[in-house]
């Protein structure tokens, strides 16, 4: 019988993982095609949970692999943590100075254009029911009008033709 010993530094470890990381299987699906044919032990146990929490001083069997999973000592956690800690650090760094060396683009719309920061319309006239008044001193909406508003010209040739029907 094989014996692997597998040393974790986290608190534990999904039992499909373990078989990938041992190598008993090509990945952490096949692992878990294995747990639910029934294949896997763990304790003395057949286990059928693919996502099984497995933690120090279990002991998983496949077949005639045998893993004992340890823990990891309060050094190795320490190293550990001030390993992340170190990274994250770094890539929060990393970020600061992409960050400071981007220039900052300006918004097409900004300030500088005299609209107040403000949006302009996409098609470049003023939104229905706005007061603001053109060179001829017409309201928007009596512009919106004049050019026909398709949807209130439906409306009222259905108006029409429902009032034609009903003899009025």
């Amino acid at each position: 019988m094989q014996a692997i010993d597998y040393r974790i530094i986290t608190e534990y470890i999904e039992l499909n993982q373990l078989l990938k990381i041992c190598g008993l299987a090509e990945s952490g699906g096949a692992g878990g095609a294995l747990v639910s044919e029934g294949n896997v032990k763990v304790d003395g146990q057949n286990e059928l949970r693919k996502r099984c929490k497995i933690r120090p001083g279990q002991v998983v069997q496949l077949g005639d692999v045998r893993i004992t999973v340890q823990g990891s000592t309060a050094e190795e956690m320490a190293a550990h943590a001030e390993a992340r800690v170190v990274n994250a650090r770094a890539k929060a760094e990393k970020k600061r100075q992409q960050a400071a060396a981007k220039p900052k683009a300006a918004a097409p719309w900004g300030q500088k254009t005299g609209t107040g920061g403000a949006k302009p319309n996409p098609k470049g006239r003023p939104k229905s029911g706005a007061s603001t008044s053109s060179k001829s001193g017409e309201t928007a909406q009596l512009q919106e009008k004049k050019r026909g508003n398709v949807f209130a010209a439906n409306a009222e040739a259905h108006r029409r033709r429902r009032d034609r029907g009903t003899g009025n």
